[in-house]
C-alpha cells in the first residue's frame, strides 16, 4: 500500500514509517502530511507520477515541507500481502474523505488533520499552486469548510466556498452551501452577471430559485447568458430528473415500456409542449443509444429536424452533428422519409465538404433507399480518397454483392 518512489528528483515517498510515526516526524519537523490515493489502472495516476511528481521543483518544494506517502486504493490480482492487509483501511479511507476520484492527493496537517486536497491530474505549476493553497489556512478547504459548519455564512465567503466545493467534487456540499448564498439575495441582486451565472450552475430541481429565473424570468436573464439553448438545456435536464425519469423506472419495474403518451401529456400540463417534446426527445437519446437502433433513429431524425440547423452548415460541429446524426437513421430507420431527409442534408454537406466520411455516409443512405448504381459510384469516390479506410471498402464490396451495409439487428445487445 505504501510504496518509495526511488527517484533522485522528485517527490521521496515514505514506505517504511506507519502513520503515527509519520504523524510524529511530521509534528518534530512541523512538516505536513501529502498522500496521494491513487489506483493501478488509473492512467492520469500514471501521469501525475511521470510528469508532475518527478518535477525537480515539485519535489523541492514538497520534500522541504511535506512527510509524504501513497497508498493503493483498488485491489489487484499482483497485490503483496502487504498491500491486501490494508484492504479494509483502503475502504475505511474512501469512506470518511469521500474519495471519488483518482488520482485524490490529500493534504493533513502535523496534527494529523485533513486541510486540503486535489483531485485529477495536474500539471507541476499547477500543482504548485496547489501546494501553496494546501499550506494557507484561507485557502485550506476543509479549513474553510469546518469554518462554515461554525456559522461563517458571509455571502463572498460561501459563494467561493460553493466553486471550491464544486471543483473538489463535492456537488451535494457545493449544493447545499450554493443554496445558502442564494436563497439569501435580494430580488435586485439576482440580475447580475455574476450571479446569474453562478445561479445556473447551482440549479438542478425545480423547487430551486434559479429555476424560476431561468424559466419565468428568462427576459430578465437574457442579457448576462443570450445563449438560449443553455437556459434551454438547464430546463430540459431538470424535467428529465423530476418528471421522465422516474416514470421511465417505474415502468420497467413493473415490466412495462414507457407510455410516452401519457409522460407527454404529463410534462405539457405542468410546463408546455415545446419543454415537453424536445426534453422527452432527449431523454429518447439516452435511453435507446446503443440498445434499439431503430427507436433511437426515429428519436434522432425528429430531434435533427425540430432542433438542428439543417439548411445551413457554417461550422465544422453543425456539420459533424448532422453527419453524425444521418449515419445513425442510416443505420436504424426503415422509413423511407427520413432515409431520403438525411440524404438530403449530406448532399448539401459533401458538395463544400466532400471528404471520404462524409461522401460515405451519403452513399450508404443512397444503396439503403434502392440507388445501387449511383451509391457504388459515390462510394468508389470516398474510397479512392482514402484507400486506408478499411471500412469504405468493405461498404464497396457488399454493394457490389447486392449485401445490406447496414447493421441487421436492430435490438442491440
Amino acid at each position: 500500500m505504501i510504496q518509495l518512489s526511488g527517484k533522485t528528483q522528485g517527490i521521496n515517498f515514505e514506505n517504511k514509517l506507519t502513520w503515527k510515526q509519520i504523524q510524529a516526524v511530521a509534528q518534530k519537523y512541523n512538516k505536513m502530511i501529502l498522500v496521494d490515493c491513487y489506483a493501478d489502472w488509473c492512467m492520469p495516476c500514471q501521469e501525475m507520477d511521470n510528469k508532475t511528481f518527478s518535477e525537480k521543483k515539485v519535489g523541492d518544494r514538497v520534500n522541504s515541507n511535506f512527510i509524504s506517502l501513497k497508498i493503493q486504493m483498488d485491489d489487484t490480482k499482483i497485490d503483496s500481502l502487504k498491500i491486501k492487509s490494508h484492504y479494509n483501511d483502503v475502504r475505511n479511507l474512501i469512506k470518511i474523505y469521500n474519495i471519488k476520484t483518482y488520482p485524490t492527493v490529500l493534504f493533513f496537517s502535523p496534527l494529523g488533520a485533513l486541510v486540503h486536497k486535489s483531485i485529477g491530474f495536474k500539471e507541476p505549476d499547477d500543482f504548485l499552486d496547489i501546494i501553496s493553497n494546501a499550506r494557507t489556512p484561507d485557502n485550506q478547504y476543509y479549513t474553510l469548510i469546518e469554518l462554515y459548519r461554525k456559522g461563517k455564512k458571509e455571502g463572498k465567503f460561501i459563494k467561493r466556498l460553493a466553486i471550491m466545493a464544486k471543483e473538489m467534487g463535492d456537488t451535494d456540499l457545493a449544493y447545499e452551501i450554493a443554496s445558502a448564498y442564494i436563497d439569501k439575495l435580494q430580488d435586485d441582486q439576482l440580475y447580475t452577471k455574476d450571479n446569474v451565472l453562478f445561479i445556473a450552475d447551482f440549479t438542478r430541481r425545480s423547487k430551486d430559485r434559479g429555476f424560476g429565473l431561468f424559466y419565468y424570468h428568462w427576459d430578465k436573464v437574457i442579457g448576462f447568458i443570450e445563449n438560449k439553448k443553455f437556459r434551454d438545456d438547464l430546463i430540459d435536464r431538470i424535467i428529465a430528473s423530476e418528471e421522465i425519469q422516474p416514470n421511465i423506472k417505474d415502468a420497467k419495474l413493473k415490466g412495462n415500456k414507457p407510455n410516452w403518451n401519457s409522460i407527454m401529456e404529463n410534462v405539457t400540463r405542468k410546463y408546455n409542449k415545446t419543454f415537453a417534446e424536445r426534453s422527452i426527445l432527449k431523454v429518447k437519446l439516452g435511453l435507446y443509444f446503443g440498445k434499439d437502433r431503430k427507436e433511437f433513429a426515429n428519436s434522432i431524425y425528429y430531434y435533427t429536424v425540430k432542433y438542428e440547423d439543417t439548411t445551413n452548415f457554417k461550422t465544422p460541429i453543425s456539420i459533424k452533428t448532422i453527419c453524425t446524426n444521418a449515419w445513425y437513421i442510416f443505420e436504424g430507420s426503415t422509413d423511407r422519409g427520413q432515409l431520403s431527409s438525411a440524404l438530403s442534408w449530406m448532399k448539401k454537406i459533401i458538395k463544400d465538404n466532400p471528404n471520404a466520411s462524409n461522401i460515405d455516409t451519403y452513399a450508404n443512405l443512397l444503396y439503403k433507399l434502392g440507388n445501387k448504381d449511383a451509391a457504388i459510384i459515390w462510394q468508389e469516390k470516398a474510397a479512392k480518397i482514402d484507400p486506408s479506410d478499411k471500412e469504405v471498402e468493405i461498404a464497396l464490396m457488399k454493394m457490389k454483392k447486392n449485401e445490406n451495409t447496414w447493421p441487421d439487428e436492430l435490438i442491440q445487445k
